[in-house]
């Protein structure tokens, strides 16, 4: 399987008016599931992951913040599946045109050092959806006693 790392500088302001819109804006701001959103509405099975959204103004995300993530294609076939069968205001928030992308190595000479970030989110499954289809999932932290 061939690995590829993307780089990409969505428009932050189209990505907080979207989450803000369809309430994907968690108290605290975080962007996370927003990120997540837009992905797998532009890209569909081939959506990136595991992903990290870096923050403008810090180190990882720079002046305008940053989206770090690893998929199974390269950009430039996600951009043409995007351009192809996307929402095209998903494809904006995205700015594929400014983002770059590499083929990961498939093999690392033993002894190479490397180094990598877990981030967590624990959720909580919950009965089934409003429309009767399946569990519904609710972050770990903001689980209330009635859940369950």
């Amino acid at each position: 399987m061939t690995l590829h790392m993307l780089a990409l500088h969505p428009d932050v302001g189209r990505l907080m008016r979207f989450a803000s819109r369809e309430r994907l804006l968690p108290p605290g701001g975080d962007l996370g599931y927003a990120c997540h959103a837009v992905l797998v509405g532009a890209f569909g099975v081939n959506a990136p992951k595991p992903f990290a959204w870096c923050a403008p103004g810090t180190r990882a995300g720079g002046r305008d913040g940053r989206l770090l993530a690893y998929a199974r294609v390269g950009l430039p076939e996600l951009a043409s599946s995007a351009a192809s069968f996307a929402d095209p205001e998903l494809a904006a928030i995205l700015a594929l045109e400014s983002g770059a992308s590499k083929e990961m190595p498939s093999q690392f000479a033993p002894g190479t050092r490397l180094g990598f970030r877990v981030r967590i989110r624990p959720v909580v499954r919950t009965g089934k959806d409003r429309d009767g289809t399946g569990a519904r999932e609710r972050d770990a932290h903001d689980r209330t006693a009635t859940d369950t």
